[in-house]
């Protein structure tokens, strides 16, 4: 398997190692006897694994965990509505009072991004809204349309504290070529402190590592993650590219 017993590091002209067979057939060039590299000894390798990933159906995502009770808050808000992006196709899911769909986003906050209600005299459904919605600016604003009629409330996690202590540090590459898209000016965000950014349980640096876990979104970066998630399904791979 592999690349075969010895691969061919250097050609004459620029061969790069030998086929499935290990014959020292390379993509081109002739084959230099002394550059010659050894594979590794099976037991110096890095396990081939299967994580949780690999029992999930091609698409579907990690069932979310609901994480520590006591860091959930609740944001209710007078004349605000839930925003969805023009973009979203997942339907929010109706029921009949506003008790109702703040009981089940209090119940699984880790499945629900937030609801809405109609107020007296006006009269509608109540909604509560998945987490997989795609949504609109933060998911909410205050009501353009008939603001009287509206009331919401959100569910957000605070992994960790909003305000950051100390001062911000920023690179040269967050303050320039990140900074800008087109004609639009971008503002930095920091993951977990309820800026709308990996606002979850169980946030780290690295977790658990699995090849399932590479979610594309809508950059064009497959052969990225492609290569990434390849590397991780060998155990230890991905921690150690970041070993100091």
């Amino acid at each position: 398997g592999g690349f075969g017993g010895l691969v061919a590091a250097v050609g004459s002209a620029g061969g790069f190692g030998g086929g499935s067979g290990g014959s020292g057939v390379g993509f081109g060039g002739d084959i230099q006897s002394d550059c010659l590299l050894e594979r590794k000894p099976k037991h110096e390798k890095h396990p081939k694994v299967a994580g949780p990933g690999a029992a999930r159906k091609p698409g579907e995502k990690p069932k979310p965990k609901k994480g520590d009770e006591s860091k959930w808050s609740y944001i209710e808000k007078d004349r605000w509505s839930i925003t969805l992006d023009a973009r979203n196709t997942v339907k929010p899911e109706e029921v009949d009072t506003k008790d109702e769909a703040i009981r089940i986003l209090r119940t699984h906050p880790e499945k629900y991004f937030g609801c809405q209600w109609i107020k007296a005299p006006y009269v509608g459904k109540a909604k509560v809204f998945p987490r997989n919605c795609i949504f609109y600016g933060t998911g909410w604003e205050e009501s353009q349309s008939q603001p009287e009629a509206f009331g919401a409330m959100k569910a957000e996690y605070c992994v960790l504290p909003a305000k950051i202590p100390g001062p911000i540090r920023a690179d040269m590459y967050t303050t320039g070529c990140l900074s800008q898209f087109s004609q639009f000016r971008l503002s930095s965000k920091s993951p977990g402190r309820q800026q709308g950014l990996c606002d979850v349980p169980g946030l780290k640096l690295i977790g658990d590592v699995d090849p399932g876990d590479i979610r594309q979104g809508e950059v064009g970066d497959c052969w990225l993650l492609s290569a990434i998630s390849a590397v991780a399904e060998f155990d230890g791979a991905i921690h150690k590219l970041f070993e100091p």
